[in-house]
């Protein structure tokens, strides 16, 4: 399954002595929004970026942690349902 983003959607990477942790926040031009997300969260958008499907994402993002395969699903399903409710994701 084929994942896009936005075209009015930019991700702008933040630094840790901006927040407690080090992620992402999510520009949406069209509608002046911002989200911010964590590591995990700002792997996923680097992924969708790179035109990634869902199972690629998983595959990628399963290599990288150390977790199971079935959290890594569940929280990238999580994750992209989040961005469909804000629709950030192209329909």
């Amino acid at each position: 399954m084929q994942i896009k983003l936005k075209e009015d959607i930019e991700i702008e990477e933040k630094e840790a002595y901006i927040s407690r942790e080090i992620g992402a926040l999510i520009i949406d031009y069209e509608t002046n929004k911002f989200y911010e997300t964590n590591g995990t969260g700002t792997r996923i958008m680097q992924l969708l970026q790179e035109n990634k499907t869902f199972d690629e994402i998983i595959d990628v993002l399963y290599e990288e942690y150390d977790v199971e395969r079935e959290a890594v699903y569940n929280d990238v399903k999580e994750f992209l349902e989040k961005l469909k409710k804000y629709n950030l994701l192209e329909e």
